[in-house]
């Protein structure tokens, strides 16, 4: 069965130059909340257009990140201040469907993150 939550889910892509730098992103955005699962997909060929107008292929290693889009400010704010790329290749995709049971996981452990950063914001003030 597939399912269309209220709460969007989101995949969110990031290129990584090595492999070590998205070891350390991925394990980061598990152990901070911040995404519920991450892929990451090695050597993937990747051909740009450079500054200069130049055609420009390297190996990158992909993260495929999944999370509740209420979470992505905290998420990018955290690649970008560890990655190297110029501009930091980051695209967010929303899920617009899937397996039912899937999605509802990411539901629960995303509005447990977002209930508990409520509550401390709350004891905060």
């Amino acid at each position: 069965r597939s399912c269309y939550a209220a709460m969007v889910k989101t995949v969110v892509l990031v290129s990584c130059e090595t492999e070590s730098t998205a070891k350390i992103i991925a394990n980061q955005l598990i152990s901070n909340d911040m995404a519920v699962s991450v892929s990451i997909i090695n050597e993937v060929k990747s051909i740009t257009r450079g500054e200069k107008g130049e055609l420009v292929e390297s190996n990158q290693n992909l993260l495929l990140a999944e999370t509740d889009e209420t979470l992505l400010p905290k998420l990018v704010d955290f690649i970008t201040s560890i990655s190297n790329y110029k501009p930091k290749k980051i695209i967010a995709l929303p899920i617009s469907g899937g397996s039912w049971d899937y999605l509802d996981w990411i539901s629960r452990v995303t509005s447990k993150k977002n209930n508990d950063s409520t509550k401390t914001k709350q004891r905060q003030n």
